[in-house]
């Protein structure tokens, strides 16, 4: 597990202003899609890029939480393959600001793992969450966000994303088909005038198993509120101006 920014993608984020526009704006949301017809061949293809970094300015800020299944599971242990992360079995897989993961609805064989290639499509780096056609791939959010965005991959065919939000609304959008050894940025954004990201989900009907990757996602300050390295700066000036005034009155 990751706080802020995976490291592996620094390299490649060159904002471009120029592309910062979503892919497609539902009600209450906005959604990053890269636009090459089946997938790229490769996570850093310029079309996943540029829809990444379209997101990132989006958002405004450095991605708060990660999840890439590379690193340390929820108990400090090292990611194997197969290992099982849904909450449906394990209530305690609690994953960092809370979130948990599940294939909700699948077979009881097919619920949400670590797989070092989901379908038959190597993960990003050791281990992904391998999605199944038969449940839903869910995030539950209990800590609600502002936006999340990951690579898919393996899909074969078309896919719906659904984003319900902390007053209950659903809404969803259709995205494009991943085929086999490829991969796809998709992000998302609310929109909503007054709740939040409660829980995501992916619906695959007509795939078999797919891959989920390089997940991010976070909240945006409210108007007008400092980022947290603003706060320190300020908080480190006042200090700063306090110690001045003291020795000069001595």
């Amino acid at each position: 597990m990751t706080n802020k920014c995976f490291t592996l993608r620094a390299a490649f984020i060159i904002v471009l202003l120029s592309a910062c526009v979503p892919s497609a704006t539902a009600t209450s949301f906005d959604f990053f899609e890269a636009s090459s017809a089946k997938g790229s061949s490769n996570w850093f293809a310029p079309d996943n890029l540029n829809a990444y970094n379209a997101w990132r300015a989006a958002i405004g800020e450095v991605p708060d939480f990660g999840e890439d299944w590379d690193g340390t599971d929820w108990l400090g242990n090292p990611w194997v393959d197969n290992r099982l992360f849904d909450v449906q079995d394990i209530a305690t897989a609690i994953f960092v600001d809370g979130v948990t993961f599940s294939n909700v609805g699948s077979d009881a064989n097919r619920h949400a793992a670590a797989d070092d290639a989901p379908g038959s499509t190597d993960a990003i780096d050791r281990f992904a969450w391998r999605g199944d056609v038969s449940g839903l791939s869910t995030i539950f959010f209990p800590n609600h966000v502002d936006y999340l965005g990951f690579y898919t991959f393996d899909t074969d065919n078309p896919v719906d994303y659904f984003v319900q939000f902390s007053n209950g609304d659903i809404e969803s959008i259709g995205g494009k088909e991943t085929d086999e050894d490829r991969y796809r940025f998709v992000g998302f954004v609310n929109r909503h005038p007054t709740a939040q990201i409660a829980a995501f989900w992916v619906a695959a009907d007509n795939a078999s198993r797919y891959g989920i990757d390089e997940l991010q996602w976070g909240r945006t300050p409210p108007p007008g509120a400092p980022e947290p390295a603003t706060v320190w700066m300020f908080t480190a000036g006042v200090g700063l101006l306090l110690y001045r005034k003291r020795r000069q009155h001595r």
